[in-house]
């Protein structure tokens, strides 16, 4: 009986830790069989814990709940003694679509309604879902006629208010290096003139600027990735807590792997910054950007999660099936929320695509760019062609797999049959090849229109190529310029042997005889012969991937279509910089030879090469310093460099000045957010090592065409350098120290 109490006991304790702590939801219930969640005011509601779906029948279980507010910085869920109530039972083969609970509080936030192609109309998709294990191709084959042109929903922008900055007047200061003048990118390190932000694991640190002292170090429950200042408010973007997913289950409840918290706080006074506003989204920080003060936040989760459609959630709101917009084949969401800074609220913008890696965005522009591979594109067509040569049972299996959307398990499949024959295994490399051809690999470009708080998709083109650089898309008026970098695919045939094992074995036998106190042993070997026939080797086909070429392209954003190419501006090369200056794009490649191209971009619609200059070593980040005058900073021969060029003459670019630093590195190479410019003085900044070990930060004069070494700030382990007035801040993880701008020596350290 004792131990019935314990069990029952330790059931009761984790239903309630199941529980407290999370954001309350009611019903929502979609046309036909399909049922999701979402989530309205944070107060009293009732909590959906799961919603199944079958052919006929769904469950339904709710607890009802209330969330009581404790602080500007916290809040708990109590769960009230209402019973769980199941409204019905079926065990017949079911899916899932499971709720995040989240919590939000200080700002509004709703989901975007749309007008066309969602997931409400995709019900096949979750009963095809429900009866195969790979739901990312049911899905593509579902989504196969669902590509037609769409459009959101135009909702009115909110006004952005201008707010000033309380206390003293704000004071000349640095700015976070950025692509795009005007809008901001996230950053560890952040000033507005009056203090210094500084985030750092767990910790954000606030420094007067004036009296150089720590002013306050906030606590943060999570992994500061970033942050932001604007005006009065200062925004940290962190790694959320893992977010349950709850149904009905005797097993634990299963967690999205990670979400996103933004915090806001108001920094009025520095020295008690007040939480006005945290929201949590779910799914993995893709990028974020702030203009004018809008900020915009991009997340990406998996739409299924074990065979079961989770639905994205923004603060205290869950997508429903029509929020979520359909623009490609795909198992990943992809959720944008456009936060207004002034008001609080917020709008959230829930896709369907394949998963992105590059992120740009421009005034009115947002585009999203997803790397894909072009042998997936002919994997059906493949096994179409081949489907008479082979048996009648395996062809009949893979007109199967294919009926259900598992293209690529038909084409393991197809694979296993030809290894069996080289013959076969040559014959299906060269119609691989063929088909594949040189589209070893492909960018998908989502473009989004951006006004405020309204987001509305214009649509997606491919372009030949992979986009391997953040600059590597710019925004050209109502053109988008992309370089890439094409692949060809080669397939290979391995030759893989099959052991036979021998066809005689012997076992030794060990004979033990003894004779009063001593023993003595003996060996022996049994001889067993087998009869065996020799195994065929196996012949195996294996992707390989070369380069190609770089090639520029431009897309007409209000066709979405390729309008003009350079599709091969140099061979058997990678973009290692780019940076489009007014209507020249300028670029770096690095394999063979390491030239520095021109390309003429006044008329879009016909790009042109116009010069090119080789370079030892390579660069991997470009600056524009004046009308004429580009600058460059990578590595030669294993020492950094700094290059100053001549582009007054596209045509003839010349190389003005050159620093090299022994042995030197720094992380401006691979973020640009390390680089600090001194407009006004002609200098740049930036963390530097020498011989694998870090010194401090670099100093570098650009003035009279000349590029020359001010100064090494001694200060280990820097990160970031900051100029406020006529100090700068060399940012450590353990210290900042503070140095003269006249005299370059130190003033100040503060200890963190």
């Amino acid at each position: 009986m004792g131990k019935a109490w314990v069990v029952a006991a330790m059931v009761v304790a984790f239903v309630v830790a199941a529980f407290v702590g999370y954001e309350l939801s009611v019903a929502y219930r979609a046309p036909a069989s399909i049922t999701t969640v979402y989530h309205t005011v944070p107060r009293t509601v009732t909590r959906t814990l799961v919603t199944t779906i079958t052919r006929t029948t769904f469950v339904t279980t709710t607890v009802s709940s209330s969330l009581t507010s404790t602080s500007s910085a916290q809040a708990t869920s109590t769960v009230s003694s209402a019973t769980p109530t199941v409204s019905s039972v079926t065990k017949s083969t079911s899916y899932t679509l499971a709720p995040i609970p989240s919590y939000a509080s200080g700002a509004r936030i709703e989901f975007a309604s749309i007008s066309s192609v969602s997931l409400q109309r995709l019900e096949e998709v979750v009963r095809l879902a429900a009866s195969t294990p790979s739901s990312f191709t049911s899905l593509m084959y579902a989504l196969a006629g669902f590509r037609a042109a769409t459009t959101v929903a135009t909702v009115t922008p909110a006004t952005v208010a201008t707010v000033a900055l309380a206390g003293k007047a704000s004071i000349a200061h640095s700015t976070t290096n950025v692509q795009v003048s005007g809008i901001d990118e996230l950053d560890v390190v952040k000033t507005n003139g009056r203090a210094l932000f500084y985030s750092k694991n767990t910790n954000i640190y606030i420094v007067n600027a004036t009296s150089l002292s720590l002013a306050y170090t906030l606590k943060v429950p999570r992994y500061v990735r970033g942050i932001y200042v604007w005006n009065n408010e200062l925004i940290a973007i962190c790694g959320g807590a893992p977010i349950r997913i709850l149904w009905l289950s005797y097993y634990p409840p299963m967690y999205i792997p990670n979400s996103i918290q933004i915090l806001v706080y108001n920094v009025t006074n520095i020295r008690s910054p007040k939480l006005i506003a945290n929201i949590t989204m779910s799914g993995y920080y893709l990028s974020s950007r702030l203009y004018n003060g809008v900020l915009y936040v991009l997340a990406q989760s998996p739409a299924f999660i074990n065979r079961r459609l989770v639905m994205p959630v923004v603060g205290n709101a869950v997508a429903k099936p029509s929020n979520i917009e359909v623009l490609t084949p795909g198992d990943t969401y992809l959720t944008v929320l456009a936060l207004n800074l002034s008001s609080l609220r917020g709008r959230a913008y829930a896709y369907l695509i394949n998963r992105a890696s590059i992120v740009y965005m421009s005034k009115d522009h947002l585009v999203v760019v997803s790397n894909l591979f072009g042998v997936y594109r002919v994997v059906p067509q493949l096994i179409e062609r081949y489907a008479s040569q082979l048996p009648k049972d395996l062809s009949k299996k893979l007109s199967e797999l294919i009926s259900k959307g598992k293209f690529m398990e038909a084409y393991y499949e197809l694979l296993s049959w030809a290894s069996r024959s080289y013959g076969r295994v040559e014959s299906l490399v060269k119609t691989l090849e063929a088909m594949v051809g040189r589209e070893g690999a492909y960018a998908r470009v989502f473009v989004f229109s951006i006004n405020g708080l309204s987001i509305a998709k214009d649509g997606y083109v491919d372009v030949p190529g992979v986009v391997t650089r953040q600059f590597a898309v710019n925004q050209l008026g109502k053109y988008l310029v992309v370089a890439t970098v094409r692949y060809s695919i080669v397939f290979s045939v391995y030759k893989i042997p099959i052991i036979t094992p021998p066809g005689a074995t012997r076992i030794p036998v060990t004979i033990y005889k003894q004779v009063g106190e001593t023993t003595t042993t003996r060996v022996s070997y049994i001889t067993i012969t087998h009869s065996r026939t020799p195994t065929s080797p196996r012949y195996y086909i294996y992707p390989r991937f070369s380069v190609s070429s770089v090639g520029v392209y431009v897309v007409d954003l209000s066709t979405m279509r390729i309008a003009a190419s350079i599709p091969k501006v140099i061979s058997n090369e990678y973009v290692f910089g780019a940076r489009l200056v007014g209507t020249t794009l300028f670029l770096v490649t690095n394999r063979v030879v390491d030239p520095l191209f021109a390309i003429d971009l006044s008329n879009p619609t016909k790009p042109k090469v116009v010069g090119y200059v080789k370079l030892p070593g390579y660069l991997t980040y470009l600056h524009p310093i004046s009308r004429g005058l580009l600058l460059g900073i990578g590595m030669e021969k294993g020492s950094l460099k700094i290059e100053l060029f001549n582009v007054t003459n596209l045509k003839r670019i010349r190389e003005v000045s050159k620093l090299v630093i022994s042995r030197g590195w720094t992380p401006a190479l691979y973020d640009y957010h390390a680089i600090t410019f001194w407009s006004s003085r002609k200098i740049l900044m930036f963390p530097i090592s020498v011989s694998w070990r870090s010194v401090g930060i670099a100093v570098v004069s650009y003035a009279d065409n000349e590029v020359s070494l001010v100064k090494i700030l001694e200060a280990p382990n820097a990160i970031r350098a900051v100029w406020i007035g006529e100090k700068v801040f060399a940012v450590s993880p353990n210290e900042i120290k503070v140095f003269s701008a006249v005299s370059w020596r130190p003033i100040a350290e503060i200890k963190l």
